[in-house]
This record gives C-alpha cells, sequence and structure tokens, in this order.
C-alpha cells in the first residue's frame, strides 16, 4: 500500500514577486515554483547570492535590446575578449524562396 501524499500548498503571489526581484538585482533567472517550499528554497538560493552593480545590468539590458533591434546578431567583442571564433547566424531562405531543384537525367 502506498503512502499518502500531502497536497502542498502553491506559491504565493507575493513569493514569485519576490523571486522576481531577486533574481532581476542579481542577473540570474529561475523557473517558476510550483510549492510554496520550492519558492523558498529558491528565495534563499538567490539570497546568498551578490547583487549585481545597477550599471552592469543596465549594460545587458540595453545590450540585449540593441542585438534584438539588429535582428539577433551578438554584439560585436572588444579586443581581449575573444575566447576562441564567434559563430556567425546566418539565416537560411525560406523554402519558398529557393530555386527548384533540376531531375537529374539518367
Amino acid at each position: 500500500m502506498t503512502t499518502p501524499q500531502p497536497h502542498s500548498k502553491p506559491a504565493s503571489p507575493e513569493q514569485h514577486q519576490l523571486l522576481r526581484r531577486l533574481a532581476s538585482e542579481r542577473g540570474q533567472s529561475f523557473a517558476y515554483p510550483a510549492t510554496s517550499k520550492q519558492a523558498d528554497e529558491e528565495i534563499k538560493r538567490l539570497l546568498k547570492m551578490k547583487k549585481t552593480p545597477g550599471g552592469d545590468r543596465r549594460r545587458e539590458v540595453r545590450a540585449v535590446r540593441d542585438a534584438i533591434g539588429r535582428g539577433g546578431k551578438a554584439p560585436a567583442r572588444e579586443s581581449g575578449q575573444d575566447y576562441g571564433t564567434a559563430p556567425t547566424f546566418q539565416p537560411s531562405r525560406p523554402w519558398f524562396e529557393r530555386e527548384p531543384r533540376r531531375p537529374v537525367d539518367g
């Protein structure tokens, strides 16, 4: 016979609000917790982390907005920050704009 699992209460709107604020202040992301206990654990994890300076957060947000405005291309790295080859995104043409394939004579 299985032991019935106690129903845990869902995370409160206040916990979600606190998680969003803490994650934003620390430059982190998080998955929305299903239970109050999971939310508490995530809040404790975020509270242990140092806050990201406001200037850094603003620069990151600005870089992301600029990248979105450029069609998703990443910003160019400054010299000395290259950690290898930077991948480039080259969108392929949609199928309806491609040249039709020619039959192979055989």
